[in-house]
């Protein structure tokens, strides 16, 4: 069961690196529009934009902690 647990551990944090990679991409690319155009009209909207994909960014950071986290204690309970 501790191996089970382990693979799905693994996989989870596979994917909560992918969505961080992803959610960086997209940063990235609101940065490089407002950089691209005049977004003085606009500066607050693409202001709470980076914002809410920062958000985003933190929460999948933190999840990605709790993973990494359980799987620290798996491995542990696994050696004793």
């Amino acid at each position: 069961m501790s191996t089970n647990k382990l693979t799905i551990l693994a996989l989870e944090e596979q994917t909560l690196m992918k969505q961080i990679e992803i959610s960086e991409a997209c940063l990235m690319a609101v940065l490089q529009v407002a950089s691209k155009q005049n977004i003085d009209v606009h500066k607050l909207i693409v202001e709470d934009i980076l914002l809410a994909i920062h958000e985003i960014q933190c929460h999948l950071q933190m999840e990605l902690l709790h993973v990494r986290f359980t799987q620290s204690q798996q491995h542990k309970q696994n050696r004793d």
